[in-house]
């Protein structure tokens, strides 16, 4: 099972959300310590070759897994852009 390590901006940006929305995020993790490929892989963009899963339809969570799947870093949490009108 992977250990899961949080780059200091993604850890910060997480501690100031809604406790409900932690532990959605929480929920997801626990996945990933289970498989971490689950999630795909961003093929553009700044994330590019990180894997993303979303939580509450917009806020995603880009992560690397490194170390044949021994490590898993989320690097950021970003909420998406509203939908265009």
């Amino acid at each position: 099972m992977p250990n899961v390590y949080w780059f200091d901006d993604a850890r910060d940006e997480f501690e100031s959300l809604p406790e409900r929305t932690r532990d959605a995020i929480e929920r997801r993790l626990a996945n990933l310590r289970r498989f971490p490929a689950i999630y795909q892989v961003v093929e553009t963009g700044e994330f590019a070759g990180f894997r993303r899963f979303v939580v509450d339809g917009r806020l995603h969570i880009y992560y690397a897994v490194k170390g044949d799947a021994e490590h898993c870093y989320v690097r950021a949490i970003r909420f998406a852009r509203a939908a265009p009108r």
